[in-house]
């Protein structure tokens, strides 16, 4: 199969009808070679099919990418929401079978759309899981910021975080999986990209227990363990909880609060 990427030479419609490129017809008749010379400087060369399906994404837009944009070939657009459909079917599969079961032909083939027509978006595989932990820790981020925005008291405060936080676990099981279990696929560089976002939500956690603390009104333990201790506490939701199960989400959300704040304050 030819790749879709790479032009088809100018003057091989010729070739159909003429035979030798720029030479006579049946009649003998020479014709006009339409190849020119500036043009021939210019033509694509067609890569081995067993070498370009062995090229990443990076070596394939560096190497024929600009030179079929030099010519000015007209590439058939792509959906604008292309690049959201491939990360939510790269989810799916990559829930279903691992990041590293789980091939960039694999995630091509449930989209729709050839192999190469991802490294317009994603460069490799590894640059898609990262978009997938990355997009899912800044919208824990953000979650947080919203939920506790005109919120006043400490304990009033812990009681919004707990609650964002179980429901953005329930709602969102599949992306909070991927993240937890699968950050070892992740290069150096991108595994502390992430980090460096877990470590602002973390803080964000300790600052509200210390507060607590120092007000009194929790239990006067590490604040980084207590912190810990919670968000893993809550973040385990995502591997059993069921929407069709026979509790809801909001009863959910009210036995992990209530059993939190049982053992956080100071009884009096």
């Amino acid at each position: 199969m030819k790749h879709p990427c790479i032009a088809v030479p100018w003057n091989s419609r010729f070739r159909q009808t003429t035979g030798v490129p720029g030479m006579g017809d049946s009649s003998g008749k020479q014709k006009r070679n339409w190849l020119r010379p500036q043009d021939k400087k210019q033509s694509i060369r067609h890569p081995p099919q067993k070498k370009l399906d062995k090229m990443d994404g990076e070596a394939y837009l560096s190497t024929y990418r600009p030179t079929v944009l030099r010519r000015n070939i007209v590439m058939a657009e792509l959906p604008s929401d292309m690049k959201n459909k491939i990360k939510d079917i790269a989810i799916q599969l990559i829930y279903q079978k691992g990041y590293h079961a789980c091939s960039i032909s694999n995630i091509a083939e449930r989209v729709g759309i050839q192999k190469s027509s991802i490294y317009y978006h994603y460069l490799n595989k590894e640059e898609l899981l990262y978009g997938i932990v990355k997009d899912t820790m800044e919208d824990l981020n953000e979650s947080l910021a919203e939920s506790l925005e005109g919120v006043e008291g400490t304990e009033m405060r812990l009681k919004a975080l707990i609650r964002n936080h179980l429901a953005f676990h329930m709602d969102r099981q599949k992306e909070v999986i991927i993240s937890d279990s699968e950050m070892r696929g992740l290069t150096a560089d991108n595994l502390r990209s992430y980090i460096r976002l877990r470590d602002e939500y973390d803080r964000k956690v300790r600052d509200i227990i210390e507060q607590g603390v120092n007000e009194g009104i929790f239990i006067n333990k590490d604040p980084r363990v207590v912190a810990n201790a919670i968000i893993t506490l809550c973040t385990q939701t995502s591997t059993w909880f069921n929407p069709l199960g026979h509790l809801s989400k909001e009863e959910v959300i009210d036995i992990y609060t209530k059993f939190i704040f049982d053992g956080l304050k100071v009884n009096k």
